[in-house]
Order: structure tokens, then C-alpha cells, then sequence
């Protein structure tokens, strides 16, 4: 299926119109497997918002660092469903064993399998670490492993990756 062009809406936002809740129009994407795991997006955005180099709750974005973070490390998300959590950097891993370069970084919420770190909705958040550098965007709750479908961990793509893929920047 042809993504492209495709209207992506803000589903935890109420609409002031049909289309008060619309973000932008899918301009180029990646759905990889291989050599590296992506799953990611640009948008072209034509809704209500504009392009924002703050993250709500954090501040500004203090550009982009594309070292892979020590185990242990503090990160921090905002995500449309569970808003702003921190937790920490887990390991980065070869998703299928023989990529290249690392390419998922596991995080967990401040205390495994009791704090909130993400939930459905929050995908394509913005990883930030300590210096409010962008890490990796977030895809994906491994597993729910606390009520209301939400989990106490995230996986997400080194956003060198993105970057590459996608021949974008980060906004800052």
C-alpha cells in the first residue's frame, strides 16, 4: 500500500473540525527490515500546528547526538498518550543479529514494570537525553505490562538511522 500522501491525524486531540485534528501528509517514509530496522516518516504538515523546536515539559531541543548512550543513562519522551515520561537506557541491539550498526535502542520506564514509559499513540516521539539532545524516536511498547494497555518499556531507532534514511535534520 502507497503511504505516501497519506493523512496522518493527532488521535489524542479534539477536533474543532473533521479535519481540526490533522497533522500533515506522509512525503517519504521508511518500512525496512533490512540492513537496519526503520519505521519512520516525514511529514509535510498542512494542519493547525507548525513545526516546533521545544518539546512541552522538557524545553528546547539542544540538537542531536548520535553516540550511543551508556546503560543506565536518563532519557526522557513526551508522547501523545502517556505525555512526558523519563526512564533509562537499557542496551542498544542488531534487531535481526547481522545488521550492520545498532539499530534499537531498549529503554525502560524510572522502575521496570511499575512506572508508565510509553503506551499505543506515543510512536514517534522524540527520545531526549540528560542535555536534551535527540537520541532515537520512539516505535514501539515492546510488551503492556501495566494497566490500561500502557508498558514500562520503549523501543526505539538510533536517530542517526532516521537521519540517514530519510536525508533529514533535527529542528533546532
Amino acid at each position: 500500500m502507497d503511504q505516501i500522501g497519506l493523512k496522518v491525524f493527532q488521535a489524542s486531540y479534539v477536533p474543532a473540525s473533521p479535519e481540526g485534528n490533522l497533522v500533515g501528509t506522509v512525503s517519504d517514509l521508511r518500512d525496512q527490515v533490512g540492513p537496519v530496522f526503520l519505521d519512520c516518516a516525514v511529514l509535510d504538515l498542512t494542519g493547525p500546528r507548525s513545526a516546533l523546536t521545544t518539546v512541552e515539559g522538557i524545553g528546547p531541543i539542544q540538537g542531536v547526538s548520535t553516540a550511543v548512550p551508556n546503560p543506565g543513562e536518563m532519557v526522557k519522551k513526551r508522547g501523545a498518550r502517556t505525555l512526558l515520561t523519563d526512564g533509562f537506557f537499557v542496551r542498544a541491539r542488531r534487531s535481526l543479529g547481522t545488521s550492520p550498526s545498532y539499530d534499537q535502542y531498549d529503554i525502560t520506564g524510572g522502575v521496570p514494570f511499575v512506572t508508565v514509559f510509553a503506551g499505543p499513540g506515543d510512536s514517534g516521539s522524540v527520545i531526549l537525553n540528560g542535555n536534551n539532545e535527540v537520541i532515537a524516536l520512539l516505535h514501539a511498547a515492546p510488551f503492556i505490562d501495566l494497566p490500561d494497555g500502557l508498558s514500562s518499556h520503549g523501543c526505539a531507532m538510533p536517530i542517526h538511522n532516521v537521519q540517514e534514511s530519510l536525508q533529514i535534520d533535527i529542528a533546532t
